[in-house]
């Protein structure tokens, strides 16, 4: 491998991917032909979270790789599907395998009262730290918000991320945060948390960017009770960065515990915690 090859780890439906045929004066566009020879998804339909530039300009189809930040360890995530895939969804009418949330018996109800989720809780509470990017105001109740299927749409096909998001996402945040803290959650990794949201321009790219960096020196954000940094490069000036409303706190798989429902098998269930 000379020099000038990029070394680039991927992930794509749980399965790690690796790209070691190109060189620093390739570019993106190289890159998903590359990945379309391993996954079958078209160029066009492919979305690399993770992907930043030296300067943060936009990462397009003709942004090289030298002009990206790669740093070792960095870990990218490809997010598309093939057109099979796309035709079969297209074509399904009625899915089965759809759960409705609101169908629960009372014996599933119940289970907040069963010993060994009260013990599970317990302990999540005792080792949990919060990952808060602002300060909980007084008065507001907490909203929490998935990521996947609720303000980011990651199935459909599209040529960049921000039209993955969900139709008026940053007016419904807006006015949502005139009445609500908000809260984000997602039973995926903190690292594509960060990459959606940054890429989203929930918040800004630089706080993604040091809250990942954090996160791949200490192994885990949960670890860590210093949070002084992040709320000031929330108020430092980014001008992708809409500031009519705050995140104050980001919840990830590991502020979650398993729970066992009578006829839905076991579910990941989120620990969601006051700290006001």
């Amino acid at each position: 491998m000379s020099d000038t090859t990029v070394h680039l780890q991927l992930k794509y439906n749980g399965q790690p991917i690796i790209i070691d045929c190109l060189s620093r004066e390739h570019n993106v566009s190289d890159l998903k032909e590359e990945l379309f020879k391993l996954t079958r998804v078209l160029p066009k339909n492919q979305k690399i979270l993770g992907l930043w530039t030296t300067n943060n300009d936009p990462v397009v189809d003709s942004t090289t790789l030298s002009c990206l930040v790669l740093k070792p360890g960095t870990k990218l995530m490809l997010i598309g599907s093939t057109q099979e895939e796309i035709l079969k969804v297209n074509s399904t009418e009625d899915s089965p395998d759809v759960v409705d949330d609101f169908d629960l018996k009372e014996e599933d109800i119940q289970l907040c009262n069963v010993t060994e989720n009260i013990e599970k809780v317990a302990r999540r509470c005792k080792a949990y730290r919060p990952r808060k990017l602002s300060e909980f105001r007084d008065g507001k109740k907490l909203l929490v918000l998935d990521i996947d299927y609720t303000i980011f749409d990651h199935l459909t096909p599209a040529e960049s991320v921000h039209q993955l998001a969900r139709p008026h996402l940053i007016e419904f945040l807006t006015r949502a945060y005139v009445h609500y803290d908000i809260a984000i959650w997602s039973a995926t990794s903190m690292t594509w948390i960060l990459a959606k949201l940054g890429q989203l321009g929930i918040i800004p790219l630089h706080v993604a960017k040091t809250f990942q960096h954090r996160n791949n020196i200490t192994g885990s954000t949960s670890s860590t009770n210093d949070d002084s940094l992040l709320s000031e490069d929330l108020n430092a000036s980014d001008d992708q960065y809409n500031k009519s409303f705050r995140i104050a706190l980001i919840l990830d798989s590991s502020d979650m515990i398993s729970v066992k429902f009578t006829e839905h098998g076991i579910k990941e269930v989120s620990v969601v915690l006051t700290f006001k």
